[in-house]
């Protein structure tokens, strides 16, 4: 049997992962009263650094200061995984 010592938290639950059902599943237990522990792998968020969901006149205001958007890149090259595709055809 583990014994906790005082001076390390104890949590009632582990969410493993941020994303949307990670975050969702930690904001419901919280609100439930749980103590929750949350791991993820991705780096830390920095909001000046993404341009997609912002409210619109928050792009008008970085535009106005000189700031430009990171080019928007949708290419195999540009894949962190290359898209391979399957060499023989299935037939249905």
């Amino acid at each position: 049997m583990l014994i906790p010592s005082s001076n390390q938290p104890v949590y009632d639950v582990v969410v493993i992962g941020s994303g949307a059902s990670g975050g969702m599943a930690a904001w419901n237990l919280t609100r439930q009263g749980a103590r929750v522990l949350m791991l993820d792998a991705g780096g830390h968020f920095h909001r000046k650094d993404f341009w997609t969901h912002v409210a619109p006149y928050e792009w008008r205001e970085r535009i106005a200061r000189g700031e430009q958007p990171p080019p928007f890149r949708l290419s195999f090259e540009s894949m962190a995984v290359p898209f391979r595709q399957p060499r023989k055809r299935i037939r249905r």
